[in-house]
């Protein structure tokens, strides 16, 4: 298979190549403030995402275009609630947005569910400073800066941050039912490769690798421009509109903020401190028959979407082989952690070695805010209950299904 050649590892930041220590000597959290707009930030912000452990969805480029795509036209406000140590270092950012639903104000982790999970971005050794409790007086604080607001929903909130026990579901929290796949890279690809797959697995995908080659020139590729970027994310999109038009499934990406949004994702360029957009794909005498997008932020890359196209080449399982090619690609220029995102998956379940669950965090603020938790809460468990009952999940699936279709019958 011919590689186009362009380092996952050119977006890695020095140090995440050295993995040097950063400590943050920390007696307590002193105050927090609440910024409305993300310029005067910026400068500290950029600082902190590049000492902090890797956190893709809590950059400042991840928020703001998130923000600048979608969040405005949606009507959200920015709350981004900056954390300060003695001294003034910024050692805590929870970006928020707020926005009013009839009578009730809700305060939600910017981003919405475009973002895998929703941890806030912490200095080097605050993880092992914030206790539960810690974070129980912080939601107090947090009513302060956010009048108005009847509910903070603090949703996909991780189990476990970097290894450790998350301080946020100090927070009255309930499981969601989803979890998060992710693996453990090294620079030997072979032995990460026998870890996870049986020599009679490997033996099936060269079978399947080989069966693509009889039909043309088989070529693997990472965008290295922003024009091949924007090129291959429009493929990508083309191809996952018409899976969700023949699944009979609504078209996320037919939601114009939403593609934009992700479109900029796509099209962030590697610098010292921000994340790069990434995009792998399979081409098939020039015809991509399978692309994947991620995202990474020094040495953790987080994957958004993979799509294929349609045609005979899928009974090939291309997606499978252009994820196992982005791994071995990603392995050996440097990253040391991926994330599959949320969701079941047989290629989730053939490579993840972790699952770290996640969790819908509340604080309700006033009474109105207690009425409405519940209503969430009361949601978020009869989706678990569905999603975990195969057949309320079938059941599920036929009427999401019907409703899609139902306004193109006659």
């Amino acid at each position: 298979m011919a590689v186009k050649k362009n380092n996952l590892g050119d977006h890695l930041h020095p140090q995440a190549r050295s993995r040097a220590a950063c400590t943050v000597r920390l007696a307590r959290l002193e105050r927090l403030e609440r910024f409305d707009s993300f310029a005067p930030l910026r400068k500290a912000w950029c600082a902190l995402q590049r000492d902090a452990e890797p956190a893709p969805f809590q950059t400042l480029e991840w928020c703001e275009n998130w923000y600048a795509t979608a969040g405005a036209a949606r009507g959200w406000q920015p709350a981004l609630i900056a954390g300060y140590a003695q001294g003034g270092a910024l050692v805590l950012l929870l970006p928020l947005m707020v926005r009013r639903f009839g009578p009730v104000g809700i305060a939600r982790p910017l981003g919405d569910r475009n973002a895998g999970s929703h941890a806030p971005l912490l200095a080097p050794g605050m993880l092992s400073i914030l206790s539960r409790r810690d974070i129980e007086q912080l939601s107090a604080k947090l009513k302060a800066l956010l009048p108005g607001i009847d509910l903070l929903v603090l949703g996909d909130q991780p189990e476990r941050l970097h290894g450790r026990s998350s301080p946020w579901l100090g927070l009255t929290h309930m499981e969601t039912g989803n979890a998060l796949s992710q693996m453990q890279l090294g620079a030997d690809w072979r032995k990460i490769d026998a870890a996870h797959r049986s020599a009679k697995s490997r033996s099936k995908e060269r079978n399947r690798e080989n069966g693509l080659k009889r039909l043309g020139h088989l070529e693997f590729c990472v965008a290295d421009t922003a024009q091949e970027r924007g090129q291959m994310f429009a493929a990508l999109c083309d191809q996952k509109s018409a899976w969700f038009r023949a699944a009979g499934l609504p078209d996320l990406l037919a939601d114009e903020a939403t593609r934009a949004f992700l479109r900029s994702i796509a099209l962030l360029e590697q610098s010292e401190t921000a994340p790069s957009g990434v995009l792998t794909g399979l081409r098939l005498d020039g015809d991509f028959i399978a692309l994947n997008m991620g995202v990474v932020h020094r040495d953790h890359y987080a994957g958004l979407m993979l799509s294929t196209a349609e045609g005979e080449t899928r009974r090939h399982s291309p997606g499978h082989l252009l994820i196992t090619r982005t791994l071995q690609h990603a392995a050996q220029t440097g990253i040391t952690q991926f994330s599959f995102g949320s969701g079941e998956s047989d290629i989730k379940r053939r490579w993840a070695d972790q699952r770290v669950g996640l969790y819908l965090c509340t604080a309700p603020y006033t009474a109105k805010g207690r009425a409405c938790e519940a209503g969430v809460r009361g949601f978020a468990g009869l989706r678990q209950l569905v999603k975990s009952n195969p057949r309320l999940w079938r059941y599920a699936e036929r009427f999401r299904r019907f409703r899609t279709l139902a306004p193109q019958m006659p």
